[in-house]
């Protein structure tokens, strides 16, 4: 089942390709701030959807779509770059360009993270516990 918030929409729907990348961090910045996370867990949750939205810009159609949900105690970002595999379910400075380097960020920075690929595009989910309140 896909995660969902108090009414079952994300908060935010946001597609992109490579020309919109820094709309993208400041728009998951802002959500990551709007959940409460200190600001330098924002900054490496920035860090790790650009990532994400970069490999599908780099590997899949050049385009993707990114959707955030904010649970109850998590923020779950999930970005497609390509039609999303059916299903709901989902099995600062300079950094280096190395091949896998991109989720390796992610793997680090997230509490959770999953990859989904198919003949029609990959989906990846990275999920992000939020402070207690």
């Amino acid at each position: 089942m896909m995660p969902r918030d108090r009414d079952g929409q994300p908060v935010l729907i946001l597609p992109f390709s490579s020309a919109n990348l820094a709309v993208l961090r400041s728009r998951v910045q802002d959500q990551a701030r709007r959940a409460g996370v200190p600001e330098d867990r924002a900054r490496e949750i920035v860090l790790a959807i650009h990532e994400l939205a970069a490999n599908a810009v780099r590997h899949g159609l050049g385009t993707g779509l990114l959707r955030i949900w904010r649970l109850p105690r998590a923020l779950h970002c999930q970005v497609d770059d390509g039609e999303p595999p059916s299903g709901d379910k989902i099995p600062g400075p300079p950094l280096p360009t190395e091949p896998m380097h991109g989720l390796w960020v992610v793997r680090r920075v997230a509490d959770r993270m999953q990859i989904l690929s198919g003949p029609r595009g990959t989906r990846a989910a990275a999920t992000f516990n939020l402070p207690c309140a």
